[in-house]
């Protein structure tokens, strides 16, 4: 009998304990995710209070999950490149490119590394980053995240001189708006006349292909 009280407390205490450490780690993961979701919206408007929560979250890097890491190091590549670091940047990005494990964090650091290589004249480079933007784009399940992302495709052409590229990409974005009327439209229909304008001033432009942009 005492042999079964002992036996049945030992059970009760090993149950407390394991309830009490998964409490604690969803609290510690809350914080986390937390602290994560405040740097994203910190780190293009207030880069001192960036500093102080990438310093905060790179304390415990290890206790960090694989997604929680590459999180990190997009946002710290973002913090980067709003200092003019675009070197450094792109190596935090290569980084969290070998840590993303979803579609959409994919999609994060290959439209950085599409920034990076455009601030430093890399075309090849920024050409590399939008093929492999092009791949997951279809594969992003939330319409607002895959719309995000053509406009992003399309400003990222334009910027190149490859008009008709960018002018299928802001009808890809138009297709997925919910609001006619938003910024973002605005946006588009100001891209796409501007696209037009460049297409029928040069008539000389082909469809840009994923290695380099043609023109004859």
């Amino acid at each position: 009998m005492k042999n079964f009280k002992l036996n049945l407390f030992s059970t009760l205490f090993l149950a407390v304990s394991f309830l009490i450490a998964s409490t604690s780690y969803a609290q510690d993961f809350t914080t986390v995710e937390q602290k994560l979701e405040q740097l994203r919206q910190v780190v293009t408007s207030d880069l001192t209070q960036a500093d102080e929560l990438i310093k905060e979250l790179e304390l415990n890097t290890n206790e960090l999950s694989i997604e929680q890491q590459g999180k990190l190091f997009i946002w710290k590549a973002v913090y980067f490149i709003y200092l003019g670091d675009h070197e450094l940047a792109i190596k935090l990005l290569k980084s969290a490119e070998r840590l993303a494990i979803s579609i959409e964090l994919e999609s994060l650091v290959y439209r950085f590394q599409m920034t990076n290589y455009l601030a430093l004249d890399e075309y090849g480079n920024a050409l590399q980053a939008a093929k492999k933007q092009i791949k997951v784009i279809d594969h992003i399940v939330d319409p607002s995240n895959q719309r995000d992302v053509y406009i992003r495709m399309a400003n990222f052409y334009y910027n190149l001189g490859a008009y008709p590229s960018s002018q299928r990409y802001v009808q890809k974005a138009l297709h997925l708006v919910d609001d006619p009327v938003t910024r973002q439209v605005c946006f588009l229909k100001v891209l796409e006349s501007a696209n037009a304008f460049e297409i029928k001033a040069n008539g000389n432009f082909k469809e840009l292909g994923t290695d380099q942009i043609y023109m004859i």
